[in-house]
């Protein structure tokens, strides 16, 4: 079994650290980088919940082609919640949490809830393809190798997950996956207009 998928059963619900990507000067850093964030990013030990912002700001706006070639606009999804999910194939807590994701978009009804996904790989985007077919993933996938988009969205870790509102301003961030089948989750994107069973 190959190193990153030992390592991404011991994480659980950590968040995996970025910039770094596997494997940069081999596992020590990795485990290292992993170790220290952990804790920082979901509570130690915690599931992870949502960080609400201060001051309400209006979501950083993007184009992006998705893995079909289509424009995503986030401008798009104006009069709607949106779910804008940032993670990796490396991403031990990643690959548990996108299940999940797309039975919460089965469950709520789709003119109320979008989710769409980033894929944060570095590259081409022919390993973000296999593995969105080997796992029957079905969101929408942008494969966002450049940093700009992560650097707009401050990602520093993986996964994180931004709930923003259909006035397209950003209500609350998740770092670290979470447990969408949770009431402290799901009451926060139903506090949105979102009906969810």
């Amino acid at each position: 079994m190959p190193a990153n998928h030992i390592l991404s059963r011991w994480l659980g619900t950590c968040a995996a650290p970025l910039p770094l990507i596997w494997p940069p000067g081999g596992l020590r850093p990795f485990i290292l980088s992993v170790l220290l964030i952990c804790p920082l990013a979901a509570g130690a030990g915690r599931t992870p919940g949502w960080q609400f912002p201060v001051e309400h700001r209006l979501a950083p706006t993007f184009v992006e082609a998705d893995l079909h070639g289509r424009p995503v606009r986030l401008d798009d999804y104006r009069g709607q919640t949106l779910l804008l999910h940032f993670w990796a194939t490396w991403c031990g807590p990643c690959i548990v949490e996108l299940p999940a994701l797309q039975a919460l978009q089965a469950s709520c009804d789709p003119r109320q809830l979008s989710i769409v996904t980033v894929a944060a790989d570095p590259g081409d985007s022919r390993p973000v393809e296999r593995f969105v077919q080997e796992h029957g993933l079905t969101l929408p996938v942008i494969h966002a190798n450049n940093l700009a988009l992560r650097r707009a969205w401050e990602i520093r870790a993986l996964p994180t997950t931004y709930l923003i509102g259909p006035d397209g301003l950003i209500v609350a961030r998740l770092i670290g996956a979470g447990d969408w089948r949770s009431d402290e989750l799901l009451n926060t994107i139903r506090r949105t207009g979102v009906n969810c069973r």
